[in-house]
């Protein structure tokens, strides 16, 4: 089973990407978070196939957590969408983390949809180790 991690700390709009998720694949497990620690300590003990990311969260920045996550090997190429507000940030994330995609608050459920899918496709191409 493929896992998505979403770290939002607007649950009105987590729970929202989840739906969007439920409704594209019911298989897909879906991980929450509005910690960027908590949810940086579930990817290191769990397999994430996928992240979708906001910029602002509570503890500490969406673009800190990529980074710390593009720094652990199994996810050097693992597909991130960040969705936020600040379009600015997302850009330069884009280039220096390597993001797949960035979706601009307030994005529509079709936006969404196709980012997913696009990332989606690119994590089931990929080879992700297994975890041991």
């Amino acid at each position: 089973m493929k896992r998505i991690m979403i770290v939002e700390d607007d649950k009105n709009v987590a729970e929202l990407l989840k739906k969007y998720i439920g409704e594209i694949d019911h298989s897909l497990e879906t991980a929450l978070f509005s910690r960027a620690s908590e949810a940086y300590r579930y990817a290191k003990v769990e397999l994430v196939e996928l992240f979708i990311l906001d910029i602002q969260l509570l503890d500490y920045k969406g673009t800190s957590l990529a980074k710390q996550l593009r720094a652990l090997p199994q996810y050097k190429f693992t597909p991130i969408i960040f969705a936020s507000g600040l379009s600015g940030e997302e850009l330069a994330m884009y280039r220096d983390v390597k993001c797949h995609s960035f979706l601009i608050k307030t994005f529509t459920k079709n936006e969404f949809v196709k980012a997913f899918l696009e990332a989606l496709e690119l994590s089931n191409k990929m080879s992700i180790p297994t975890k041991t």
